[in-house]
């Protein structure tokens, strides 16, 4: 399985983004404790929060960006609903499985859905903001 744990280099200095991606993160690791437990129920339970929050979290993150006035926006609002096309469609495939060590290639998608949001996704603004002054390159 995946080390899951939170770096300095996925701050964008945006504390409430990071509190949030931090939550994720989170969530993450206890998905990943539940799949260890062979507790499928909690699995299952965990990954409906997930969902909840990393929805919660774009929402935020948009808002966030349109006031900062982020000329790809639209782009990334895009971006964010793939994404979350992607979890849903990983977490039905998961929650299919009976067994724990089936669901472990499911969460390593997973994973790269909090991956790829964090150090991809978010990294294409991260340069507009420091640009624009809204946050400090050496936060």
């Amino acid at each position: 399985m995946v080390d899951l744990v939170w770096r300095k280099i996925y701050e964008l200095g945006v504390e409430e983004i990071d509190n949030e991606h931090k939550q994720l993160l989170t969530l993450m690791q206890e998905i990943q404790a539940a799949i260890l437990r062979d507790d499928l129920d909690q699995c299952s339970l965990l990954l409906n929060e997930l969902m909840e929050v990393a929805k919660e979290h774009f929402r935020n993150e948009e808002a966030y960006l349109a006031k900062v006035k982020y000329p790809d926006l639209a782009e990334h609002a895009i971006y964010h609903n793939e994404m979350l096309l992607k979890a849903f469609q990983v977490k039905q495939i998961c929650e299919g499985f009976e067994e724990a060590h089936d669901v472990n290639a499911c969460f390593d998608e997973l994973v790269k859905f909090l991956i790829d949001d964090v150090l991809m996704g978010d990294l294409k603004f991260k340069s507009y903001l420091e640009y624009e002054g809204y946050i400090n390159r050496y936060h």
